[in-house]
């Protein structure tokens, strides 16, 4: 019976917005793709953050840096929580070791 029902489901057109969502769950962990070149330029923008938040007088996080320095990032901006969460944690890590944290 499964198998019958598999069979149909498989007949029927796909629905491209479905797909497409489908599509972006299940790639989204491109995101996390990151080269060494990109997070090291990443790093050095949130020491400027942080740098420029200092002398404001104000604490600047390394997490706030990092998920500020995202935002600025093209095609982060639909990443789930998983991978953001993931991607700021390289950057806070890239960034301690950059800054002798």
């Amino acid at each position: 019976m499964k198998l019958i029902k598999e069979l149909n489901n498989s007949l029927k057109p796909l629905d491209p917005i479905e797909e497409a969502i489908k599509s972006l769950k299940e790639n989204d962990d491109w995101a996390t793709q990151l080269d060494d070149e990109q997070v090291e330029m990443l790093a050095d923008y949130m020491k400027e953050m942080v740098d420029f938040a200092k002398k404001r007088g104000q604490n600047m996080p390394a997490e706030e840096a990092a998920g500020m320095a995202l935002e600025d990032v093209a095609g982060f901006e639909g990443v789930s929580q998983r991978v953001m969460k993931a991607t700021i944690n390289r950057l806070v890590q890239a960034f301690n070791n950059k800054n002798g944290f």
